[in-house]
């Protein structure tokens, strides 16, 4: 059983007023939205980063969070946690944040950081910090670059910086960063007189999963002269693959500081429950961005992308933290992936894997849409998550062989016979 949070709300119904009865026209939207969210939760969802898994025990923390008040996390969760207001979980955002940053060399003495309200303002968050940072240190003209596979909030993020100029990185079949091509672009940097660089590395692209090899990144960065903590910043970009990161059994074990500079990470991908994100950024005297501005009612300096942040999503996210033995949930899950590669292999439907994600040609609508898969050209993907149950997988293997004896799966791409034959490495 999942124990109540331990923070004091210090307030009491006032039963002074009479109770207000709800409109008839609340009384309706509130039947609309439970009819449609019903009919959403109808059929499992196979294709988008969104772990759905007992869901149902967080019930409790649902309704104490909503008792009468709204929990509004203002301010800094690493620094001063006292407020002019009670309605706040910042304690608690500060113990899951020390939680979060744990595996990757992270702790308040060596990084600072927030819980976000989802992955687009943690990218934002640390490409901004490590531009400000970067131009800080005297530096100019900066090159922002990413990989082709970036999600979108990547560029939109650089966007937002005045950068000299901003280049996109092609990748490889399995949607990672080509270091060959990295290594060209630092040589052209050099060329055009960029004295700094900015990178946004993808631990596990939206589709397909790809892994940016992080030390070869910073290799070929040093190679061409931009150091890390000198005249080079990296950010990555964690999103689902953040969360089992560091309890899959292969995955090479960055860590901040020695590797990269900034990291943000989806909550409600791996985790689920909530729609949140986090930031940690390694300190080097205050962490760059926003004025810095000493904002009295609300007792903070203002460095922050937003300001009112959910009170709520640190809750539940520990609370989530708490509900499983994570290590055994991502093992169930890459048994699912060897279930379903195996079966698909039998069947004779091209298909690729990397970690959770498993790639297949893309189907009917029909079929799509009743899983949910997420689809991109002429290529569908499945992520295998925690609520993900063997008898979905053996329900929608029977769909795809009724898919190929119809003729409805999409040509092959070329990727699916470069990935086959492929075994990913990573070497420091």
């Amino acid at each position: 059983k999942i124990l109540a949070p331990a923070f004091d709300i210090g307030l009491a119904q006032d039963f002074s007023f009479p109770l207000t009865m709800p409109s008839a026209e609340f009384v309706s939207y509130v039947a609309e939205i439970d009819a449609k969210q019903n009919a959403a939760a109808t059929g499992p969802m196979l294709g988008y980063p969104m772990n759905n898994h007992e869901l149902e025990a967080l019930q409790d923390l649902h309704k104490i969070l909503g008792r009468g008040f709204q929990a509004n996390n203002c301010g800094d969760p690493l620094g001063h946690t006292d407020k002019p207001w009670r309605t706040h979980t910042l304690e608690q955002e500060g113990e899951l944040l020390r939680n979060l940053m744990a595996p990757w060399g992270g702790n308040d003495k060596n990084c600072w950081g927030y819980i976000t309200t989802g992955g687009t303002e943690g990218c934002t968050k640390g490409i901004a910090s490590g531009f400000e940072r970067l131009k800080a240190r005297g530096f100019r003209k900066i090159l922002i670059c990413y990989s082709e596979a970036s999600h979108y909030s990547v560029p939109k993020g650089a966007s937002y910086c005045a950068a000299s100029s901003e280049a996109s990185i092609a990748v490889g079949a399995d949607n990672a960063i080509l270091l060959s091509k990295l290594k060209e672009l630092m040589a052209a940097a050099k060329i055009m007189a960029v004295d700094a660089v900015l990178v946004n590395v993808c631990l596990g692209t939206t589709f397909f999963g790809g892994m940016d090899d992080l030390y070869g990144v910073n290799r070929a960065l040093a190679e061409a002269g931009f150091l890390r903590q000198k005249n080079a910043y990296v950010h990555v970009d964690a999103a689902l693959h953040g969360g089992f990161w560091h309890d899959h059994p292969t995955l090479p074990k960055y860590c901040v500081g020695k590797d990269f500079d900034s990291l943000s990470v989806s909550g409600h991908k791996w985790w689920g429950g909530f729609v949140a994100g986090c930031v940690f950024i390694l300190k080097e005297g205050e962490v760059e961005c926003g004025d810095g501005k000493a904002v009295e009612y609300v007792g903070m300096v203002d460095k922050f992308v937003s300001g009112s942040r959910s009170g709520s999503s640190p809750v539940l996210w520990m609370a989530r933290i708490l509900q499983f033995n994570w290590k055994e949930e991502l093992e169930r899950c890459l048994a699912n992936v060897s279930f379903l590669t195996t079966e698909l292999r039998e069947l004779g439907i091209f298909h690729a894997s990397q970690t959770i994600n498993v790639l297949i040609p893309r189907p009917s609508e029909v079929c799509a849409k009743k899983w949910q898969l997420m689809c991109v050209g002429d290529e569908a993907q499945i992520l295998l998550l925690p609520h993900v149950r063997r008898s979905h997988l053996e329900e929608l293997l029977a769909d795809l062989k009724q898919e190929q004896a119809m003729g409805s799966l999409r040509q092959a791409s070329s990727r699916f016979g470069e990935l086959s034959s492929r075994r990913i490495s990573y070497a420091a």
